[in-house]
């Protein structure tokens, strides 16, 4: 399908499509959540591009980027459930653009979640692929569903078709063996905790943090390592560390990273 041309180069993401249009103004966001980043706009909106599936993909898609990916939430839509109920907490970029960019319109990912086993299907793919456990998922209050999410809930069990995000996340093949770049990290003696992963190509990214980041040495102070995270065509993904409870890598308050874990 011809989707127009791109916002953005193909060669930035490794992908092309609506999939990728939200994303180098995610990536900014993150790292400025103060600044005037708009995001894609909301697909119910008038006055937007012509093809309403387009517009719905690239509304949906860097909100299971948020979650899966920077968040590192094994079921983002408890996971969403859980921040609106403990009021839309915003004391972190994650969380401020959580807010500023769906609010409550998240609970799409638990309606989703509801009608469809492609988010548990997402998560176990990601579990094996970066060496972690999905637990037994967490039951989700009853979501009314709104009739501006009609694109995300209807037409098959995916119908934006977000298994694109996974490419992203763990790159297009069986494996990350594609995904090039370094990891720089000081002795583990040091007293310095801080790590820095550089790669060459987005598609992996996430799968290539927890692959080489599992194998970081252990720290005799017991403390974490912080690995920041950049990718050259796009800039800096921010700081990821990896959880002892879930055994997954996310960016912010850990406290915030178990609101998506069943556990």
């Amino acid at each position: 399908m011809s989707w127009g041309p791109d916002p953005v180069s193909p060669r930035l993401i490794g992908d092309s499509g609506p999939w990728i249009w939200g994303l180098p103004t995610l990536i900014q966001a993150l790292n400025d959540p103060d600044g005037p980043w708009s995001p894609p706009p909301a697909p119910w909106q008038p006055g937007g591009r012509s093809d309403p599936l387009a517009e719905a993909i690239a509304f949906w898609a860097p909100l299971t980027t948020l979650t899966y990916g920077v968040l590192g939430w094994t079921q983002p839509d408890l996971g969403v459930q859980r921040w609106l109920a403990a009021g839309r907490p915003t004391d972190t970029p994650q969380l401020m653009l959580l807010d500023r960019w769906w609010g409550e319109h998240a609970l799409a990912l638990t309606a989703w979640a509801q009608t469809s086993p492609c988010p548990r299907m997402h998560a176990r793919e990601i579990a094996k692929r970066t060496g972690s456990v999905v637990a037994t998922p967490a039951a989700t209050e009853p979501v009314r569903v709104l009739p501006e999410w009609h694109r995300t809930l209807g037409g098959g069990a995916d119908p934006l078709h977000l298994g694109h995000v996974l490419d992203h996340l763990l790159g297009p093949g069986l494996d990350d063996h594609g995904v090039t770049g370094t990891l720089l990290h000081p002795s583990p003696t040091s007293g310095q905790r801080e790590a820095s992963l550089v790669l060459d190509t987005y598609a992996g990214w996430y799968a290539r943090l927890a692959r080489w980041g599992n194998e970081l040495p252990q720290r005799p102070d017991g403390r974490s390592w912080q690995v920041h995270v950049t990718v050259k065509p796009v800039g800096y993904l921010g700081a990821y560390r990896r959880s002892r409870t879930t055994g997954r890598w996310f960016a912010g308050r850990h406290a915030h990273h178990l609101l998506g874990w069943p556990g």
